[in-house]
């Protein structure tokens, strides 16, 4: 190594050394180490919004020769699952003396008010976390400090559900398909005041249909409703590879509905089941008789229906102002003696039966639908295996006894 490398090794040897001396023994920067919110969590009044109190507290690390910086946040930010989803532009700024330690800390005191959208968004996702969150910078270093937001109802026992329409994508209310098909339900609810409602999609299979009814759940989730309104809910895909009846229906378990929830049926056949069949074809009916008394006992009976794969036990309410006369049976296609739009909803009760059964009894729990002594009409309806009706009986009078 010649004399002139040697020296200036040793030159820059020596500068290496003289610079880490003066690292070690005079830090040139100051900057910001840790933002720590106090409390660490608040809640919020889901899903209007609500203001939250803060105390931000930030340990910066002091600089040799500078006695005073200046500690800023320009804004803050709220966030639902790590996404932004709004921003408080309030500036929190003070001047941070040092006081001649080296670690000096710093605290801010906020109250900040909750956006409703963001406290919306909080109540429609009730499984991702929320935070507001604040960068503090001294001009030579940042962090930034989260708090959690915890969302809370201090009305959700206010609010009400007042009305439930339930209905598959078609808008009809009972299905006839073949296996495999798919299949969804869907529920229109009126809702009065704010809140977070909880819900169950329930479904009884064939196995239970046959038998004791059993309902299972399919999905449980919550829903935040604010001030008054419809809203529509729409179930998970319904099972459809098993033969034979399934009803489904939608459960409210906080609040609960103050009236029994309507139920789905329907009916799923084997593929080679699904064809067309001649349609407005006349179902006769052989029993009971017009007017009689309805119990457990009591044997509906109706003559088979070619192309038929399920029939449809349908019940309907008889209005009080206009009640059917007795001993008259309603011919298809004449006058009805019940309002129109009394059959063009839903029946109030009723059962899904195969093709091959042309008799039936209904359960105690289909009978828990009626009123006793209460006046009812009752029609079949012959379904074909791709869900149309092809067939309709007369409407018949009966009443509801113990």
């Amino acid at each position: 190594m010649t004399s002139l490398t040697r020296k200036s090794f040793a030159t820059i040897v020596l500068f290496l050394a003289i610079t880490c001396l003066t690292t070690v023994s005079h830090p040139l920067h100051a900057e910001v180490l840790e933002v720590t919110p106090i409390p660490g969590n608040a809640q919020v009044s889901v899903p209007t919004g609500s203001a939250i109190s803060v105390t931000w507290r930030v340990t910066r690390r002091a600089a040799a020769g500078i006695p005073a910086v200046t500690v800023r946040s320009s804004s803050g930010a709220f966030a639902i699952g790590g996404t932004p989803v709004a921003t408080n532009a309030i500036l929190l700024t003070k001047v941070s003396n040092s006081g001649g330690q080296a670690f000096p800390v710093v605290t801010f005191q906020e109250t900040v008010q909750v956006p409703p959208s963001v406290a919306f968004q909080m109540a429609q996702n009730p499984g991702l976390v929320a935070t507001y969150s604040r960068s503090f910078d001294d001009g030579l270093g940042a962090e930034v400090g989260s708090m959690r937001l915890i969302p809370t109802t201090n009305n959700a026992g206010e609010l009400e559900l007042r009305r439930l329409d339930l209905f598959f994508e078609d808008r009809s209310r009972v299905k006839v398909l073949p296996s495999g098909e798919r299949l969804v339900a869907v529920a229109d609810i009126n809702f009065d005041r704010s809140g977070i409602a909880a819900f169950e999609w329930q479904i009884a299979d064939p196995s239970s249909t046959r038998g004791a009814l059993v309902f299972r759940r399919l999905k449980v989730f919550r829903r935040s409703l604010a001030g008054r309104g419809r809203v529509t809910l729409q179930s998970p895909e319904l099972p459809t590879t098993a033969q034979g009846l399934h009803i489904v229906r939608l459960v409210a378990t906080d609040p609960e509905f103050d009236f029994t929830p309507p139920e789905l049926k329907y009916f799923v056949v084997p593929r080679k089941n699904a064809t067309t069949a001649p349609a407005g074809q006349n179902i006769l009916l052989e029993g009971p008789p017009e007017g009689a008394a309805l119990t457990t006992e009591t044997e509906f009976s109706w003559q088979s229906t070619p192309g038929a794969a399920v029939y449809q036990l349908e019940i309907y309410p008889v209005s009080s102002e206009r009640p059917v006369p007795p001993g008259q049976v309603q011919p298809i296609g004449g006058r009805l003696l019940v309002e129109p739009d009394e059959l063009s909803t839903r029946p109030i009760t009723g059962i899904v039966l195969p093709s091959d059964k042309n008799t039936t009894s209904l359960m105690v729990y289909s009978l828990a639908h009626l009123e006793v002594g209460r006046p009812y009409i009752w029609r079949i309806k012959a379904i074909s295996g791709n869900g149309t009706v092809i067939g309709t009986s007369p409407l018949r009078r009966i009443v509801a006894a113990e």
